[in-house]
Protein backbone atom coordinates (compact mmCIF):
# COMPACT_ATOMS: atom_id res chain seq x y z
CA UNK A 1 0.00 0.00 0.00
CA UNK A 2 2.58 2.57 1.09
CA UNK A 3 5.04 3.33 -1.79
CA UNK A 4 7.73 5.91 -2.92
CA UNK A 5 7.14 8.88 -4.67
CA UNK A 6 7.36 9.39 -8.18
CA UNK A 7 11.32 10.86 -9.00
CA UNK A 8 11.48 14.31 -9.35
CA UNK A 9 12.89 14.35 -12.86
CA UNK A 10 9.13 13.05 -13.82
CA UNK A 11 8.29 16.28 -12.83
CA UNK A 12 9.80 18.64 -15.60
CA UNK A 13 8.61 20.93 -18.18
CA UNK A 14 8.18 18.34 -20.62
CA UNK A 15 5.72 16.67 -18.32
CA UNK A 16 3.69 19.51 -17.75
CA UNK A 17 3.09 20.31 -21.61
CA UNK A 18 2.18 16.52 -21.77
CA UNK A 19 -0.43 17.37 -19.22
CA UNK A 20 -1.26 20.61 -21.00
CA UNK A 21 -2.49 18.76 -24.10
CA UNK A 22 -3.18 15.70 -22.61
CA UNK A 23 -5.42 16.39 -19.41
CA UNK A 24 -7.59 13.67 -18.02
CA UNK A 25 -10.40 15.99 -16.31
CA UNK A 26 -9.37 18.96 -13.50
CA UNK A 27 -12.51 19.89 -11.69
CA UNK A 28 -12.97 22.22 -8.83
CA UNK A 29 -14.22 20.47 -6.08
CA UNK A 30 -17.63 22.69 -5.80
CA UNK A 31 -18.38 21.28 -9.15
CA UNK A 32 -17.73 17.60 -8.62
CA UNK A 33 -19.87 18.03 -5.88
CA UNK A 34 -22.59 19.57 -7.67
CA UNK A 35 -22.17 17.39 -10.85
CA UNK A 36 -22.01 14.21 -8.52
CA UNK A 37 -24.98 11.52 -8.70
CA UNK A 38 -24.01 8.25 -7.03
CA UNK A 39 -26.85 5.08 -7.63
CA UNK A 40 -26.18 1.38 -6.31
CA UNK A 41 -25.38 0.78 -9.79
CA UNK A 42 -22.20 2.63 -9.63
CA UNK A 43 -19.90 0.67 -6.99
CA UNK A 44 -18.88 3.93 -5.82
CA UNK A 45 -15.75 3.20 -3.98
CA UNK A 46 -15.32 -0.46 -5.31
CA UNK A 47 -11.51 0.02 -5.18
CA UNK A 48 -9.58 2.49 -2.15
CA UNK A 49 -6.03 3.79 -2.49
CA UNK A 50 -4.86 5.42 0.66
CA UNK A 51 -1.43 7.77 0.78
CA UNK A 52 -0.98 9.89 3.48
CA UNK A 53 -3.84 12.37 3.98
CA UNK A 54 -5.00 11.26 0.23
CA UNK A 55 -7.25 8.53 -1.08
CA UNK A 56 -8.89 7.54 -4.32
CA UNK A 57 -11.91 5.74 -5.03
CA UNK A 58 -12.44 3.59 -8.28
CA UNK A 59 -16.38 3.86 -9.34
CA UNK A 60 -15.80 1.17 -12.39
CA UNK A 61 -19.70 0.93 -13.36
CA UNK A 62 -20.32 4.16 -13.79
CA UNK A 63 -21.04 5.74 -17.01
CA UNK A 64 -22.00 2.01 -18.45
CA UNK A 65 -19.31 0.55 -16.76
CA UNK A 66 -16.70 3.07 -18.45
CA UNK A 67 -15.47 3.96 -14.92
CA UNK A 68 -14.63 6.95 -12.91
CA UNK A 69 -12.13 7.75 -10.31
CA UNK A 70 -12.77 10.39 -7.36
CA UNK A 71 -9.75 11.64 -5.37
CA UNK A 72 -10.40 13.10 -1.70
CA UNK A 73 -7.73 15.17 0.70
CA UNK A 74 -8.24 14.76 4.52
CA UNK A 75 -8.83 17.95 6.13
CA UNK A 76 -11.06 18.42 9.38
CA UNK A 77 -13.07 16.00 7.03
CA UNK A 78 -12.84 13.93 3.80
CA UNK A 79 -13.15 16.05 0.73
CA UNK A 80 -13.75 15.69 -2.35
CA UNK A 81 -11.05 17.23 -5.11
CA UNK A 82 -11.54 16.13 -8.62
CA UNK A 83 -13.29 13.29 -10.52
CA UNK A 84 -10.84 11.73 -13.41
CA UNK A 85 -11.44 9.35 -16.18
CA UNK A 86 -9.16 8.35 -19.19
CA UNK A 87 -8.84 9.64 -23.23
CA UNK A 88 -10.31 7.01 -25.31
CA UNK A 89 -12.14 5.34 -22.68
CA UNK A 90 -15.78 3.65 -23.42
CA UNK A 91 -18.67 1.53 -22.12
CA UNK A 92 -17.16 -1.67 -20.12
CA UNK A 93 -13.75 -0.42 -19.69
CA UNK A 94 -14.25 -0.71 -16.03
CA UNK A 95 -12.36 1.74 -15.07
CA UNK A 96 -11.61 2.28 -11.53
CA UNK A 97 -11.76 -1.07 -10.72
CA UNK A 98 -8.25 -1.09 -9.80
CA UNK A 99 -6.40 1.80 -7.83
CA UNK A 100 -3.36 2.08 -6.48
CA UNK A 101 -2.06 5.67 -5.28
CA UNK A 102 2.01 6.47 -5.66
CA UNK A 103 3.21 9.53 -4.59
CA UNK A 104 2.20 12.39 -6.81
CA UNK A 105 0.89 9.79 -9.66
CA UNK A 106 -2.08 7.03 -9.65
CA UNK A 107 -1.97 3.62 -11.62
CA UNK A 108 -5.44 3.15 -12.50
CA UNK A 109 -6.54 -0.39 -13.88
CA UNK A 110 -9.43 -0.83 -16.40
CA UNK A 111 -9.63 -4.70 -16.94
CA UNK A 112 -12.70 -4.57 -19.04
CA UNK A 113 -11.06 -2.42 -21.94
CA UNK A 114 -11.22 -3.83 -24.82
CA UNK A 115 -13.43 -6.85 -24.42
CA UNK A 116 -11.95 -7.59 -21.42
CA UNK A 117 -8.53 -7.51 -22.64
CA UNK A 118 -7.60 -5.03 -19.86
CA UNK A 119 -5.56 -1.57 -19.70
CA UNK A 120 -3.74 -0.12 -16.83
CA UNK A 121 -2.90 4.02 -17.15
CA UNK A 122 -0.27 6.17 -15.49
CA UNK A 123 -1.78 9.70 -14.20
CA UNK A 124 0.29 12.21 -12.70
CA UNK A 125 -0.89 15.30 -10.73
CA UNK A 126 1.24 18.45 -11.54
CA UNK A 127 0.52 22.64 -11.18
CA UNK A 128 -3.15 21.58 -9.89
CA UNK A 129 -4.02 18.88 -12.99
CA UNK A 130 -4.45 15.65 -13.33
CA UNK A 131 -2.95 14.29 -16.75
CA UNK A 132 -2.32 10.71 -18.49
CA UNK A 133 1.47 9.94 -18.94
CA UNK A 134 1.05 6.32 -20.39
CA UNK A 135 -0.91 3.39 -20.94
CA UNK A 136 -0.52 -0.38 -20.96
CA UNK A 137 -1.72 -3.32 -22.37
CA UNK A 138 -1.52 -6.99 -21.73
CA UNK A 139 2.18 -7.85 -23.31
CA UNK A 140 0.74 -11.46 -24.11
CA UNK A 141 -2.28 -10.03 -25.89
CA UNK A 142 -3.86 -12.98 -24.22
CA UNK A 143 -7.85 -12.81 -25.04
CA UNK A 144 -10.12 -11.71 -22.35
CA UNK A 145 -6.94 -11.19 -19.92
CA UNK A 146 -8.63 -8.83 -17.47
CA UNK A 147 -5.22 -7.30 -17.30
CA UNK A 148 -5.43 -4.18 -14.69
CA UNK A 149 -7.96 -6.30 -11.67
CA UNK A 150 -5.50 -5.55 -9.23
CA UNK A 151 -2.65 -3.59 -8.56
CA UNK A 152 0.05 -2.83 -6.20
CA UNK A 153 3.17 -0.25 -6.21
CA UNK A 154 6.33 -0.45 -4.06
CA UNK A 155 9.75 0.71 -4.56
CA UNK A 156 8.93 1.88 -7.67
CA UNK A 157 7.89 -1.24 -8.91
CA UNK A 158 4.19 -1.49 -10.57
CA UNK A 159 2.48 -4.90 -9.95
CA UNK A 160 -0.16 -5.86 -12.46
CA UNK A 161 -2.54 -8.72 -12.28
CA UNK A 162 -4.20 -10.17 -15.16
CA UNK A 163 -6.55 -12.92 -13.85
CA UNK A 164 -8.63 -14.00 -16.47
CA UNK A 165 -11.39 -16.54 -16.05
CA UNK A 166 -10.95 -18.08 -19.05
CA UNK A 167 -7.10 -18.42 -18.22
CA UNK A 168 -4.99 -19.33 -15.49
CA UNK A 169 -3.74 -16.16 -14.73
CA UNK A 170 -0.84 -14.37 -14.67
CA UNK A 171 0.99 -10.88 -13.40
CA UNK A 172 3.55 -8.27 -14.12
CA UNK A 173 5.69 -5.95 -13.04
CA UNK A 174 5.96 -2.75 -14.61
CA UNK A 175 7.90 0.35 -13.91
CA UNK A 176 7.35 3.86 -15.06
CA UNK A 177 10.30 6.00 -17.11
CA UNK A 178 9.04 9.62 -17.51
CA UNK A 179 5.03 8.88 -17.02
CA UNK A 180 5.54 6.40 -19.75
CA UNK A 181 4.80 2.06 -18.78
CA UNK A 182 7.05 -0.22 -19.71
CA UNK A 183 6.63 -4.04 -18.21
CA UNK A 184 10.15 -5.18 -16.86
CA UNK A 185 8.80 -9.06 -15.88
CA UNK A 186 6.33 -11.09 -15.45
CA UNK A 187 5.35 -14.05 -12.34
CA UNK A 188 3.77 -17.11 -13.11
CA UNK A 189 3.31 -20.37 -10.62
CA UNK A 190 5.17 -23.68 -10.83
CA UNK A 191 1.87 -24.84 -11.72
CA UNK A 192 -1.79 -23.77 -13.01
CA UNK A 193 -4.83 -24.77 -14.45
CA UNK A 194 -7.45 -22.47 -16.12
CA UNK A 195 -9.49 -20.52 -13.42
CA UNK A 196 -6.83 -20.77 -10.85
CA UNK A 197 -7.39 -16.31 -11.25
CA UNK A 198 -3.56 -16.24 -10.35
CA UNK A 199 -3.08 -12.52 -9.84
CA UNK A 200 -6.65 -11.64 -8.29
CA UNK A 201 -4.80 -10.03 -5.68
CA UNK A 202 -1.52 -8.30 -5.01
CA UNK A 203 0.78 -6.77 -2.64
CA UNK A 204 4.13 -6.06 -2.89
CA UNK A 205 6.63 -4.79 0.28
CA UNK A 206 10.40 -4.67 0.04
CA UNK A 207 10.77 -6.14 -3.55
CA UNK A 208 8.98 -9.39 -2.49
CA UNK A 209 5.75 -10.07 -4.49
CA UNK A 210 2.69 -11.62 -2.76
CA UNK A 211 -0.30 -12.93 -5.27
CA UNK A 212 -3.49 -14.83 -4.77
CA UNK A 213 -4.99 -17.42 -6.90
CA UNK A 214 -8.40 -17.72 -5.16
CA UNK A 215 -9.93 -19.81 -8.09
CA UNK A 216 -7.09 -22.83 -7.27
CA UNK A 217 -8.38 -26.32 -6.93
CA UNK A 218 -11.73 -25.84 -7.69
CA UNK A 219 -12.26 -22.36 -5.38
CA UNK A 220 -10.04 -23.49 -2.34
CA UNK A 221 -7.22 -20.84 -3.57
CA UNK A 222 -3.70 -20.07 -2.74
CA UNK A 223 -1.35 -17.32 -2.72
CA UNK A 224 2.00 -17.55 -3.92
CA UNK A 225 5.69 -15.49 -2.87
CA UNK A 226 7.92 -14.19 -5.14
CA UNK A 227 11.27 -12.68 -4.67
CA UNK A 228 14.09 -12.03 -7.30
CA UNK A 229 17.05 -14.75 -7.01
CA UNK A 230 20.19 -14.33 -8.81
CA UNK A 231 18.02 -11.64 -11.19
CA UNK A 232 15.15 -13.69 -12.04
CA UNK A 233 12.11 -13.35 -10.98
CA UNK A 234 11.59 -16.69 -8.85
CA UNK A 235 8.81 -18.51 -6.20
CA UNK A 236 9.48 -18.97 -3.38
CA UNK A 237 6.63 -19.98 -1.82
CA UNK A 238 3.04 -21.12 -1.92
CA UNK A 239 0.98 -20.42 0.91
CA UNK A 240 -2.40 -22.44 1.29
CA UNK A 241 -5.20 -23.21 4.18
CA UNK A 242 -4.95 -25.49 6.74
CA UNK A 243 -7.67 -27.28 5.77
CA UNK A 244 -8.28 -26.55 2.09
CA UNK A 245 -11.99 -26.50 0.88
CA UNK A 246 -13.60 -25.87 -2.53
CA UNK A 247 -15.24 -22.60 -2.62
CA UNK A 248 -13.49 -20.53 0.27
CA UNK A 249 -11.17 -18.58 -2.17
CA UNK A 250 -8.23 -18.12 -0.39
CA UNK A 251 -5.88 -15.58 -1.52
CA UNK A 252 -9.17 -13.37 -2.61
CA UNK A 253 -7.19 -10.43 -0.92
CA UNK A 254 -3.11 -10.38 0.68
CA UNK A 255 -1.54 -8.22 2.30
CA UNK A 256 2.16 -7.79 3.87
CA UNK A 257 2.48 -7.40 7.58
CA UNK A 258 4.79 -5.39 9.72
CA UNK A 259 6.12 -8.79 9.94
CA UNK A 260 4.78 -11.13 7.56
CA UNK A 261 1.78 -11.85 5.03
CA UNK A 262 -2.09 -11.60 5.35
CA UNK A 263 -4.01 -14.07 3.12
CA UNK A 264 -8.01 -13.65 2.88
CA UNK A 265 -10.40 -16.36 2.46
CA UNK A 266 -13.69 -14.89 2.80
CA UNK A 267 -16.12 -17.60 1.75
CA UNK A 268 -14.78 -19.84 4.32
CA UNK A 269 -17.49 -21.96 6.82
CA UNK A 270 -16.36 -20.50 10.69
CA UNK A 271 -18.17 -23.10 12.73
CA UNK A 272 -20.78 -23.74 10.55
CA UNK A 273 -21.42 -20.69 9.28
CA UNK A 274 -21.30 -20.43 5.71
CA UNK A 275 -19.12 -17.70 4.17
CA UNK A 276 -18.39 -16.17 7.30
CA UNK A 277 -15.10 -15.92 6.35
CA UNK A 278 -11.57 -15.29 7.84
CA UNK A 279 -7.86 -14.01 7.54
CA UNK A 280 -4.96 -16.40 8.10
CA UNK A 281 -1.71 -14.29 8.89
CA UNK A 282 1.34 -15.73 9.05
CA UNK A 283 3.98 -14.21 11.55
CA UNK A 284 6.75 -14.50 8.91
CA UNK A 285 7.26 -14.91 5.44
CA UNK A 286 8.47 -18.30 6.50
CA UNK A 287 6.36 -19.28 9.08
CA UNK A 288 4.53 -23.36 8.87
CA UNK A 289 1.35 -22.40 11.00
CA UNK A 290 -1.14 -19.37 10.18
CA UNK A 291 -2.73 -17.20 12.88
CA UNK A 292 -6.17 -16.93 12.45
CA UNK A 293 -8.32 -13.85 12.97
CA UNK A 294 -11.81 -13.78 12.13
CA UNK A 295 -14.88 -12.42 13.45
CA UNK A 296 -15.61 -12.37 17.46
CA UNK A 297 -18.83 -13.64 16.29
CA UNK A 298 -19.21 -15.77 13.51
CA UNK A 299 -22.56 -14.91 10.85
CA UNK A 300 -23.31 -16.59 7.44
CA UNK A 301 -22.80 -14.78 4.23
CA UNK A 302 -20.09 -11.96 6.50
CA UNK A 303 -17.11 -11.94 3.64
CA UNK A 304 -15.07 -11.40 6.47
CA UNK A 305 -11.73 -10.91 4.62
CA UNK A 306 -12.94 -9.96 1.43
CA UNK A 307 -10.91 -7.06 1.41
CA UNK A 308 -7.35 -6.23 3.48
CA UNK A 309 -5.23 -3.70 4.02
CA UNK A 310 -1.82 -3.60 6.62
CA UNK A 311 0.54 -0.19 7.45
CA UNK A 312 2.97 -1.40 10.45
CA UNK A 313 0.69 -3.31 13.01
CA UNK A 314 -2.66 -2.46 11.67
CA UNK A 315 -4.57 -4.78 9.65
CA UNK A 316 -7.84 -3.21 8.28
CA UNK A 317 -10.24 -5.90 7.38
CA UNK A 318 -13.28 -5.51 5.42
CA UNK A 319 -17.05 -7.63 5.80
CA UNK A 320 -19.01 -6.26 3.27
CA UNK A 321 -21.76 -9.16 3.81
CA UNK A 322 -22.42 -8.40 7.38
CA UNK A 323 -26.04 -7.43 8.60
CA UNK A 324 -28.01 -7.62 6.19
CA UNK A 325 -25.41 -6.53 3.94
CA UNK A 326 -24.81 -3.09 5.29
CA UNK A 327 -21.55 -4.18 5.92
CA UNK A 328 -18.77 -2.97 7.87
CA UNK A 329 -15.06 -2.92 8.65
CA UNK A 330 -12.71 -3.70 11.56
CA UNK A 331 -8.83 -2.81 12.52
CA UNK A 332 -6.71 -5.87 14.05
CA UNK A 333 -3.77 -4.86 15.77
CA UNK A 334 -0.94 -6.65 16.31
CA UNK A 335 1.30 -7.46 19.03
CA UNK A 336 3.31 -10.30 20.31
CA UNK A 337 1.92 -13.32 18.06
CA UNK A 338 -1.70 -11.91 18.55
CA UNK A 339 -4.32 -10.01 16.89
CA UNK A 340 -6.61 -7.69 18.97
CA UNK A 341 -9.67 -6.99 16.97
CA UNK A 342 -11.05 -3.31 17.09
CA UNK A 343 -14.93 -3.33 17.05
CA UNK A 344 -17.05 -3.16 14.11
CA UNK A 345 -17.32 0.07 11.97
CA UNK A 346 -21.01 -0.80 10.13
CA UNK A 347 -23.00 0.30 7.13
CA UNK A 348 -26.48 1.27 6.34
CA UNK A 349 -28.55 -1.70 4.91
CA UNK A 350 -27.42 -2.50 1.65
CA UNK A 351 -24.38 -0.02 1.65
CA UNK A 352 -21.54 -3.31 1.68
CA UNK A 353 -19.09 -1.21 3.72
CA UNK A 354 -15.57 -2.99 3.74
CA UNK A 355 -15.97 -4.32 0.17
CA UNK A 356 -12.82 -2.46 -0.29
CA UNK A 357 -10.44 -0.94 2.41
CA UNK A 358 -7.62 1.43 2.63
CA UNK A 359 -5.56 2.32 5.56
CA UNK A 360 -2.60 5.07 6.02
CA UNK A 361 0.16 5.76 8.53
CA UNK A 362 -0.59 9.43 8.52
CA UNK A 363 -4.23 8.42 9.21
CA UNK A 364 -4.32 6.06 11.53
CA UNK A 365 -1.02 6.45 14.15
CA UNK A 366 -0.73 3.72 15.92
CA UNK A 367 -2.98 0.98 17.95
CA UNK A 368 -4.22 3.67 20.67
CA UNK A 369 -5.91 6.66 18.34
CA UNK A 370 -7.13 3.85 15.31
CA UNK A 371 -10.50 4.30 14.69
CA UNK A 372 -12.16 4.51 11.20
CA UNK A 373 -14.38 6.99 9.33
CA UNK A 374 -16.18 6.64 6.05
CA UNK A 375 -16.09 9.13 3.16
CA UNK A 376 -19.82 9.86 2.14
CA UNK A 377 -20.58 10.86 -1.37
CA UNK A 378 -23.22 13.93 -1.92
CA UNK A 379 -26.26 11.50 -2.11
CA UNK A 380 -27.47 7.86 -0.87
CA UNK A 381 -26.18 4.35 -1.86
CA UNK A 382 -22.85 4.76 -0.56
CA UNK A 383 -22.20 1.40 -1.20
CA UNK A 384 -19.12 -0.43 -1.60
CA UNK A 385 -16.63 1.60 0.39
CA UNK A 386 -14.56 1.28 3.79
CA UNK A 387 -11.62 3.41 4.45
CA UNK A 388 -10.08 4.37 7.55
CA UNK A 389 -9.47 8.19 8.59
CA UNK A 390 -9.49 9.81 11.82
Amino acid sequence: MLARKFSARVLTAATVAVLSSATVLATLPSEVGAAASYDTSNAYGNQVSVSGRRAVLGVPSYGASTGIVYQYLLGNSWKLMAKISVSGGGPGDALGAAVAYTGNALIVGAPGRNQANGAVYSIVHVNGLWGQLGSLTDPSHANQSEFGTALAVGGGRIVIGAPGLSLPGKVYIARTVHGALEVTGTLAPATSATGDQFGAAVAIQKGVVLVGAPGTQNGSGAAYLFKIVHGSWTQVRKFTAANPTAGDHFGASVAFTNTGVAIGAPDRSVSGHAHAGAVDTYETQTAATPVVIQAATPVANAFFGRSISAVGPALAIGLPGSDLVAGGAVVATHAEGSWTISTPVLGDPGERLGWSVGISAQVVPGPHHTHMQRIIPVAANKQFLGILGR
